[in-house]
């Protein structure tokens, strides 16, 4: 059962739960990404999804739904991991 906290999770991110994980995953990553990158212009992106940007001295590591199978199932185990 997905949870209304959950809900207002993914909307302070400006996004809406979809079943298909995959599409949310990607959706978290491109938001993280954009406003990283547009924060802090000399770090480089490192994304679950994505991949590697150009700057690898210093960079942000995103797993943008770390916990999927969780997720998927609408349970409260999941987290938007950035380091």
């Amino acid at each position: 059962m997905w949870h209304e906290s959950q809900h207002q999770r993914l909307r302070l991110l400006g996004l809406r739960y979809a079943p298909s994980q995959p599409t949310t995953d990607v959706a978290v990553e491109n938001f993280l990404k954009e406003a990283l990158t547009r924060k802090y212009p000399e770090y480089g992106f490192w994304g679950e999804e994505s991949g590697q940007s150009a700057n690898q001295t210093n960079r942000w590591i995103v797993d943008p739904i770390d916990g999927t199978h969780s997720f998927s199932r609408g349970q409260y185990f999941w987290a938007i991991s950035a380091r």
